[in-house]
């Protein structure tokens, strides 16, 4: 097969598709809370990218880091969370769920710990504030090269 031809078929595999997910966060979210969103942080994997990919795929699969908004609706002091994420029908979409909080970090921490499908909150101070980076059990998780978790859905 000539390189025009392993091209156009990379691009037709390029489309994403939208998966909506949602969860619903127990009785007492913290006031400390000011928004939940994630970050995109690449369509692939890290392994994948550096020992397999094409350079088409390696292009597609660069580090893209986008942070993107979640929708939520208060329940009286529960909160239901809505979130669409773009998953690369070849390669997949890495990503990281996080918490904005203004104030005191560990109060999201450990209403976070009392999740269920939550895993391994962090509080870490960012410029704009203390973010609370968090895993989901319902997804895969994968290890960047920098030896950091994300969580990661893969292509059907």
């Amino acid at each position: 097969m000539g390189h025009s031809s392993d091209i156009a078929i990379f691009s037709l595999s390029l489309r994403t598709r939208t998966d909506a997910f949602s969860f619903t966060a127990g009785e007492g979210v913290p006031a400390e809370i000011s928004a939940l969103k994630y970050i995109h942080v690449r369509y692939g994997n890290d392994q994948y990218l550096s020992t397999l990919a094409s350079d088409s795929e390696r292009f597609h699969g660069r580090t893209r880091n986008r942070i993107c908004k979640i929708s939520t609706v208060r329940h009286g002091s529960s909160i239901n969370i809505l979130f669409d994420i773009k998953v690369h029908k070849r390669l997949g979409t890495q990503f990281k769920l996080f918490a904005e909080c203004e104030g005191d970090g560990q109060v999201v921490v450990d209403f976070l710990k009392r999740q269920k499908g939550v895993r391994e909150p962090d509080a870490v101070a960012h410029p704009t504030g203390t973010r609370v980076y968090f895993l989901l059990d319902r997804f895969a998780t994968v290890e960047t090269v920098d030896k950091l978790e994300n969580n990661m859905i893969y292509p059907e």
